[in-house]
């Protein structure tokens, strides 16, 4: 709530976000028109989200811009301005995305089999730091 991209203590999780993963076409850069959509889920009461049998690759986690209309989760929520790039945990991952409309996006996450962070309480073949900030 304070605006400085990091989960701070007292700050609360957003539920019933809807979280929208897709696979890169190859050029590094978000687009939802031309990206393979792979699914939705939707943050837990912990906002919390997982998205599970994904293969070695480069992806895109997408907060859709309908997610901050009237009557949902992130109405009246502005993204983050202290994103990060990389692996850190409970830090805020999401800029605008580079086509206006398009919501939230990650920066590029690439997995790779044995080579995923562990500091974040699961194994080397899952990343659950890719987290967002909204104040």
């Amino acid at each position: 709530t304070n605006n400085n991209g990091t989960v701070d203590a007292g700050e609360l999780p957003i539920g019933g976000v809807d979280v929208v993963l897709y696979r890169d076409n190859g050029n590094g850069t978000f687009d939802a028109t031309s990206d393979t959509l792979l699914g939705t889920q939707t943050t837990s009461g912990s906002g919390l989200y997982l998205f599970t049998g994904l293969t070695p690759g480069n992806y895109f986690v997408q907060i859709p811009q309908a997610e901050f209309s009237t009557g949902q989760p992130l109405s009246g929520y502005q993204n983050s301005s202290g994103q990060t790039s990389g692996d850190t945990n409970n830090a805020d991952h999401g800029v605008a995305a580079p086509v206006a409309g398009q919501g939230i996006v990650s920066d590029l996450v690439t997995l790779s089999a044995g080579g995923e962070p562990t500091t974040d309480g699961d194994g080397a073949n899952s990343n659950l730091t890719i987290d967002f900030g909204f104040y």
